[in-house]
């Protein structure tokens, strides 16, 4: 049987996409999968995507979309009205109205809500890469979050869920751990001695390559779409 862990990348309703990646790992459907979370917004799929994620128990852990949902209780339209205020809130101006269409109705959306909030921050996983160290997975960098006795050091989930440290290159290595995880966008995956940035944009960018990544685990293996 294959040990190895499929790490994919922020998916953001790209429902279809996603079912083409998958059929192109080993075991397909039968891999032992873990997303880095934003299975939602942009994109035209989110309710199917986090359908086949819930049926299929798939790992996944809290993406700062999932988040900026739960804040805005679905609802990507501003309901404060007055003149000159905007028609989106902030969650509605990064996808929330792809999403709530997907879902045809706020209250079905609002179901999905007691998954989103039941999503971990990071997953770590004791299979070992050629160094020995084991595999975590969350959202953006965890590294300068999580000691290497791993304890979680900060006050705040948005340090783990918005964080661009990957930009400005100062993520500290680990000798225990190596970390995967999307968020920023990047025009290829970025592999580095103790992690991996695999979010290349499925959603739309310039900065991207408009591909859907996966890093098969503990190889460090690039799949994409």
């Amino acid at each position: 049987m294959n040990k190895n862990i499929y790490v994919i990348a922020d998916v953001h309703g790209h429902y279809n996409e996603l079912i083409a990646l998958i059929n192109k790992l080993p075991e397909k459907f039968n891999s032992k999968i873990c997303f880095v979370g934003d299975l939602i917004d942009r994109g035209p799929d989110s309710k199917k995507v986090v359908d086949f994620i819930k049926d299929r128990k798939y790992d996944c852990v809290l993406g700062n979309h999932e988040l900026m949902c739960l804040e805005a209780n679905g609802n990507p339209f501003n309901m404060g009205g007055g003149y000159n205020q905007p028609l989106y809130n902030h969650y509605g101006m990064n996808g929330g109205v792809k999403t709530l269409d997907s879902y045809g109705d706020l209250e079905l959306l609002k179901n999905d809500f007691d998954f989103f909030k039941k999503l971990p921050l990071y997953i770590k996983y004791d299979i070992k890469d050629e160094r020995g160290r084991v595999l975590i997975v969350s959202h953006s960098s965890i590294s300068n979050y999580i000691t290497d006795d791993f304890k979680f050091n900060s006050k705040y989930a948005e340090d783990v869920l918005w964080n661009r440290s990957i930009i400005n290159g100062k993520i500290r290595e680990s000798e225990t751990f190596f970390n995967v995880f999307g968020h920023t966008i990047l025009p290829k995956p970025v592999i580095r001695r103790s992690y991996a940035a695999i979010e290349t944009g499925i959603a739309g960018s310039n900065s991207g390559n408009g591909k859907l990544t996966c890093i098969e685990f503990p190889s460090k293996r690039i799949i994409t779409n």
